[in-house]
């Protein structure tokens, strides 16, 4: 299951196709939970990976101990640590998962989708 809060969150392009190709290997994928979803998440209560775009530190900085507290894996999307140092980096983009197991093969799926340069 994978949630985010919403589809217009993705930028058109490199990032939607991103997305795009990670939501096409999952069961299914819902919007709108906000945060909720990573509480789900950490509870295991039926979200396997939250991803999202254009956050704000905010947004994600206080759920990286809770996600990872409950033995979660919560990165950016080329899987770097999220915080204060590298936020402009990561531009907001934020992959969370029950596992890191989950997690490793979402990175490797949005890794594997190149930017186009039309």
């Amino acid at each position: 299951e994978l949630f985010s809060t919403t589809p217009d969150m993705f930028k058109a392009g490199h990032e939607m196709d991103r997305y795009g190709a990670l939501k096409e290997a999952t069961r299914s994928s819902h919007f709108g939970a906000d945060c909720y979803a990573y509480a789900l998440l950490a509870s295991g209560f039926g979200v396997d990976m939250v991803v999202e775009a254009d956050l704000g530190l905010y947004d994600y900085c206080a759920l990286v101990p809770i996600v990872e507290g409950a033995g979660g894996t919560i990165t950016d999307w080329e899987g770097d640590e999220l915080g204060l140092h590298n936020h402009d980096a990561c531009e907001g983009r934020v992959l969370a998962s029950a596992n890191h197991g989950l997690h490793e093969q979402a990175l490797r799926i949005l890794k594997s989708n190149p930017p186009r340069y039309d």
